[in-house]
């Protein structure tokens, strides 16, 4: 099989800073291809650069093995390559049909259809099982829904590749159960998505293959099951994981804050101590109320 994207050479530098180093990539039509790396290692930068965002200083993009270079994000787009940013794109002052059409409208003339837009809006959306009015202000649903609602312009658009950057760093684990269903529906369609995440467990979950960047390099690509978390942590860092995070040994003071009882907006009889010379985490889902009841 033919790769749909590639990138061969990629180099790119700011003032002071080295961001890509070389890097070469293919990305194959119905894969998720996972792209790892601390903060810092060049995954936004190169995105950017295949999004149309930045312009490489040296290095060729190749899209069904045609050589393209990009004037502009919307060149980058009506080729075929939508991004899906951790920062949403849609309008939620709109209505549901308004932004999966944006930009797109069906026209009679200088009028936009509104009737055939919510028909063919509705079937889009029943397509991946959601159960959303299409005349609805998606400003009213939530960010999940209107993830989802940027993907299916992504679709309406023809997407060929689809890049999604940290799509659930603020979803709840049944909205990244429900976005990893779109994903792999995606997949079937024989789109090809890459997929930018922190979150180890969710990369071995969706993902064929992963690529792991660390300072501006492609340190390697493997499919999931010639890996595990350990060995791609190793890949992002240059070390052995347990010589990395060094647990120093402290001694724990006296009290210096209790909570008792604590109730607010989002959480509810909450209880805690913390002493001087600890670290006290706090974990819990999205939603679960550690934002509220730190703030």
């Amino acid at each position: 099989m033919n790769a749909i994207l590639s990138v061969k050479g990629i180099h790119k530098r700011f003032p002071g800073v080295y961001a890509l180093k070389g890097v070469s990539l293919n990305v194959f039509p119905g894969e998720v291809h996972a792209l790892v790396g601390e903060n810092g290692a060049g995954k936004s930068t190169l995105m950017n650069i295949i999004a149309g965002v930045f312009k490489p200083d040296e290095g060729k993009i190749f899209l069904d093995g045609e050589e393209r270079v990009w004037s502009s994000t919307a060149d980058a787009l009506h080729a075929g390559i939508s991004t899906i940013f951790q920062e949403l794109s849609v309008m939620p002052n709109l209505s549901v049909a308004e932004n999966i059409f944006l930009g797109m409208e069906p026209l009679k003339g200088p009028i936009v259809k509104f009737g055939g837009m919510y028909r063919a809006s509705k079937k889009l959306l029943g397509d991946f099982g959601l159960d959303v009015k299409p005349d609805e202000r998606l400003g009213n649903y939530t960010i999940a829904i209107q993830q989802m609602v940027e993907i299916i312009r992504a679709i309406k658009r023809k997407a060929k590749v689809i890049i999604m950057d940290e799509p659930t760093s603020s979803l709840t684990e049944k909205e990244v159960e429900k976005t990893f269903e779109v994903m792999r529906h995606l997949k079937s369609e024989g789109i090809a998505i890459i997929f930018i995440s922190h979150k180890l467990e969710e990369v071995f979950e969706i993902a064929d293959r992963i690529s792991v960047l660390r300072d501006g390099e492609l340190v390697g690509t493997a499919g999931v099951e010639e890996l595990n978390e350990d060995i791609v942590a190793e890949m992002m860092v240059g070390r052995k994981i347990d010589s990395y995070y060094i647990k120093e040994v402290s001694e724990i003071g006296q009290e210096v804050l209790r909570v008792e009882g604590f109730s607010g907006d989002g959480f509810e009889g909450v209880d805690f101590s913390l002493n001087r010379g600890e670290i006290l985490g706090f974990y819990g889902l999205v939603g679960a109320g550690r934002t509220e009841l730190m703030e």
